[in-house]
């Protein structure tokens, strides 16, 4: 069976650490095998020692430290700490940029041997220091790809540049780093693969369309679209944003910094479509001059609210509803008297299920029971992490 860098890392060699010298396998000495120069860092101790850049808290584990000290730690080859080595690929960004956290993973396969040690030594250093950090390295970016890099800085020309260069210098050096090359390769191209082919999936064939191209986007004839038709374009306009989001962009609200551009672009992307959903539904009430002509674009507009519902797109049900509770159409009494009692039960029932009372209890619990898929209101998670993230210390 083809073995993978994970079944690799299971060795015993990669628990045991040479100690017949006293200098670590630091990112500071590195080597290039395609003759490119590696960006000097600073030299770093042995992980196994008290270090001023490396806080941990009472159970040992890692609570802070410099970034050249953590990737050393995520790299050490005394243990593998996998817990640690997800955490630091879901916040490297606070302090690395993706193609800065590349170099340095890089530089750290690429370390050198501490100097004056014999032909014995040397052999025992590459057994036991640099073979062991490679494939920790390796393991660290196939990680990385497959689950924590976001599509604009894979696809960033920069990055795939850097990238490029390591594996074809892996292909050019020994039978185990070719190997090692492969598995990188291979893991570049199935996320170049599953990009192209798009991430949804359907077991069966997507429902007729059930409007004409003619009465799509016009506001005089936004009622002879069905609701339920409606909701599915928007449920799949929200769904296609909604994927887009990494975990990162929710983290130390990043949408919120002067940076919000680069660090949380589908944040904004997502919170801007809300906006314009929002716009939309209320300009549609109230761009028609008859009494009678707005009361029938509410009740189509509740509909549509609760075809989102009923289709589990929370996030468009609540910039539904943010339109119709707009100041603007709230105000029209006129209007609402018109409404059928069904509209009025079904708005009713609508507004306290999205209703903000209690930190959005209601909202909450229907999440919890519904059964995936379907697409949660972005604005929780963005108020929760704004509570969260002050109360929590920062080193």
């Amino acid at each position: 069976m083809k073995k993978t860098i994970s079944n690799l890392l299971s060795s015993p060699r990669v628990s045991r650490r040479s100690s017949s010298d006293g200098e670590s396998l630091g990112i500071s000495q590195c080597r290039h095998p395609c003759g490119e120069p590696v960006p000097p860092l600073p030299a770093l101790e042995r992980p196994g020692r008290a270090h001023p850049h490396l806080i941990l808290d009472e159970g040992g584990r890692v609570k802070a430290g410099s970034p050249e000290r953590l990737i050393d730690h995520l790299t050490s080859p005394e243990q593998f700490d996998h817990r640690f080595c997800l955490t630091l690929l879901l916040t490297y960004r606070s302090f690395y940029t993706p193609v800065q956290l590349l170099q340095a993973l890089v530089c750290r396969y690429h370390a050198l041997p501490p100097s004056g040690l014999s032909d014995v030594e040397l052999g025992h250093w590459e057994t036991e220091e640099q073979h062991p950090v490679q494939l920790i390295v390796c393991n660290v970016l196939q990680k990385w790809l497959r689950d924590y890099i976001s599509v604009d800085e894979f696809e960033d020309g920069a990055f795939v540049d850097e990238l490029s260069v390591f594996i074809d210098c892996q292909m050019c050096c020994s039978p185990r780093e070719r190997k090692l090359g492969e598995l990188l390769q291979a893991a570049v191209s199935r996320r170049t693969e599953g990009r192209k082919r798009g991430k949804a999936h359907f077991s069966s064939d997507p429902p007729q369309c059930l409007f004409r191209d003619c009465a799509f986007g016009q506001e005089a004839r936004v009622c002879l679209v069905p609701p339920v038709e409606w909701a599915r374009q928007l449920t799949l306009i929200d769904f296609e944003l909604f994927q887009k989001i990494g975990a990162s962009e929710l983290l130390g609200q990043a949408w919120a910094k002067a940076d919000k551009e680069q660090r949380a672009r589908n944040v904004l992307t997502m919170i801007h479509h809300f906006n314009n959903i929002s716009a939309w539904v209320a300009g549609t009430v109230l761009s028609w001059s008859y009494v009678a002509s707005r009361a029938e674009a509410f009740g189509h507009m509740i509909d549509v609210c609760a075809e989102c519902l009923k289709l589990g797109n929370f996030n468009g049900a609540f910039a539904i509803n943010a339109g119709l509770e707009n100041a603007a159409v709230h105000r029209l009494k006129r209007t609402k008297e018109l409404l059928p009692a069904a509209k009025v039960a079904a708005l009713e029932q609508a507004g306290a299920l999205l209703s903000s009372a209690s930190n959005h209890k209601a909202y909450r619990a229907a999440l919890e029971k519904r059964e995936p898929p379907c697409i949660p209101f972005l604005g929780t998670f963005d108020h929760d992490a704004t509570e969260l993230f002050p109360a929590s210390a920062t080193h």
